[in-house]
């Protein structure tokens, strides 16, 4: 039990009344859009809680919609305005924002909620619903001459006579971003906004971080109580995820770049050895290639280039002789040589290494421990996010990887079954932070007798109980010595 579920009945709701009849009436206006709420009332209910600061959507088994009611009472007086709310929390749901970063700044959360207040609204559009009563909540609750308060909502006047010198005083940077989000579409073609990412709004918030966005405050849920740090501490449940996502699927066109579907390519800096790290991953690595410890290591024999004093391995040590001689100068002291070396015979294993954004401190230091064992395990390394791509030859050397920015272990598991022999194992390396395994994909792997072990890095949860997981092991951090 959370806890939330200790907590008792808010006394301001009872004024209120029941706050599944608050969003019954909601279902009522959002027409077309009625199956993003239906999605969410078949696996959860809705329920009051002042200890959140808006609205909630639990991140954990049957999860609850959360609603505080003296902020539904002072801000929600219209279902437009509460339907505004509801769908501005689903968003972050179904976007993944819970998954992108484990710990968002306020800089994060701004351009989080900046980028879903314009999707609700376009899809509001799309559907041919009159948009301005649901865009009161985003225009009474921000004020327009506030940075960067008034990205978060439309201009006044939107959408027929925006007023866009409302803003005049603000940062160009972030009036830029204003108008992107809000400019109608001119042309055929897609809208203006749907071109923005994450990255070019996080940019010019960091541009102007004295202008008060730690003292902004944002609708839905952003980890700013306690109750909602719980709320969102756990894994999602999976079939609400997929009921959501299922649900609003038909928006994904309207969605901006850097939503969580695109992959892209990015750079992974470098990072000092970490022989803790290397030595806890080479015996996790045999481990898991084994599946068990009671296997010997197989080696095999090779050769290795060395500078020697002894001509006889050296083919050119006659020519080099014979050329001093000629030329009066020195005998050579150096030949080049072979010796004969054993080496652990190459592991054949699959390595999927999580290369979504929590991973973004630690993957430099994974990257290095890879491939300073490159020599000793050469595994296929495949990169995940909420994709899996296979690495390509050259990437651990330079620090390329590919990624959608969010996590979905599922499609490692999804992959392990459609790519891998029968029986075989595989090694996942990740933060830890991870969601929920359906139970189909679970019982598909246990069908298939793939074992997956989990090297965990930093201080995400270990998942050893995972029903998917057969082996846990704690990496050590980066910042522990050797």
């Amino acid at each position: 039990m959370s806890a939330i579920d200790t907590q008792p009945v808010p006394a301001g709701a009872a004024t209120l009344g029941n706050a599944e009849d608050h969003v019954a009436t909601v279902l009522s206006l959002v027409g077309r859009h009625v199956r993003a709420l239906n999605a969410l009332l078949t696996v959860s209910s809705v329920e009051w809680n002042d200890r959140i600061s808006t609205a909630c959507v639990e991140c954990i088994e049957r999860p609850r919609l959360l609603l505080n009611p003296t902020f539904v009472a002072r801000h929600c007086a219209t279902p437009h305005r509460l339907a505004m709310l509801i769908l501005h929390e689903l968003m972050h749901i179904t976007l993944g924002h819970t998954r992108l970063f484990p710990k968002p700044t306020a800089i994060h959360n701004i351009a989080f909620d900046a980028i879903i207040n314009r999707s609700v609204l376009a899809v509001l559009q799309g559907a041919g619903v009159a948009v301005g009563p649901y865009a009161d909540l985003l225009t009474d609750f921000y004020r327009t001459n506030q940075s960067p308060e008034f990205i978060l909502r439309p201009p006044p006047g939107w959408p027929e006579n925006s007023r866009w010198n409302a803003s005049e005083g603000m940062p160009a940077s972030l009036r830029t971003i204003h108008r992107t989000l809000y400019r109608e579409t001119v042309t055929t073609g897609e809208p203006p906004y749907t071109q923005l990412t994450y990255s070019e709004i996080i940019s010019a918030l960091r541009a102007h971080a004295s202008t008060g966005g730690d003292s902004v405050a944002l609708l839905g849920a952003h980890g700013t109580t306690a109750e909602e740090l719980v709320a969102g501490g756990g894994t999602r449940d999976v079939d609400a995820a997929d009921a959501l996502a299922s649900a609003l699927n038909h928006i994904s066109g309207l969605l901006p770049n850097g939503a969580g579907d695109a992959l892209q390519s990015e750079s992974v800096r470098n990072a000092a050895r970490t022989p803790s790290l290397e030595r806890a991953l080479r015996l996790l690595l045999r481990r898991a290639a084994f599946d068990r410890g009671d296997k010997q290591v197989r080696w095999e024999w090779g050769t290795r280039d060395v500078t020697v004093v002894h001509r006889m391995h050296d083919r050119r040590a006659a020519c080099r002789i014979h050329a001093a001689r000629a030329l009066g100068a020195p005998p050579p002291l150096l030949f080049a040589g072979q010796i004969a070396v054993r080496r652990p015979q190459p592991l054949g294993l699959v390595i999927y290494v999580d290369v979504s954004g929590s991973m973004q401190n630690l993957l430099p230091h994974l990257r290095r421990a890879l491939h300073s064992l490159r020599d000793e395990v050469k595994p296929s390394i495949y990169w995940f996010s909420t994709k899996v791509v296979a690495a390509r030859p050259g990437d651990l050397d330079k620090g390329r990887v590919q990624s959608t920015g969010g996590t979905a272990v599922s499609s490692v598991l999804r992959h392990a079954v459609q790519s891998l022999p029968q029986g075989s194992p595989a090694l996942v390396l990740t933060d830890g932070y991870l969601e929920t395994v359906h139970s189909a994909d679970i019982t598909r792997l246990k069908q298939r007798r793939n074992a997956i072990h989990l090297g965990v890095i930093g201080g995400g949860p270990l998942l050893s109980d995972a029903r998917w997981v057969t082996s846990s092991t704690r990496l050590p951090t980066p910042s522990e010595k050797a």
